[in-house]
């Protein structure tokens, strides 16, 4: 594994990011089985991950609440 980030960056990161640690919340998406070209999947609904992502926008605190932004394949 490599990175660009210098030690300095790193031990930054790992000190000052470290109180986010305690304010963590943890959510489990749940899909079914399916297998596809050969290879296993757990495949999500669609109205899940909207939901997911919504959560994620509100954390975040952006304006754009609206999930159809990460959700739109177009």
């Amino acid at each position: 594994m490599s990175t660009d980030l210098t030690f300095d960056d790193m031990l930054y990161l790992g000190t000052t990011y470290r109180v986010a640690t305690h304010n963590l919340e943890t959510y489990t998406l749940q899909g079914k089985s399916q297998m596809i070209d050969g290879q296993a999947f757990e495949v999500v609904p669609q109205n899940t991950l909207d939901e997911m992502t919504h959560i994620i926008y509100q954390a975040l605190e952006t304006e754009n609440a609206d999930s159809t932004a990460l959700t739109n394949n177009e």
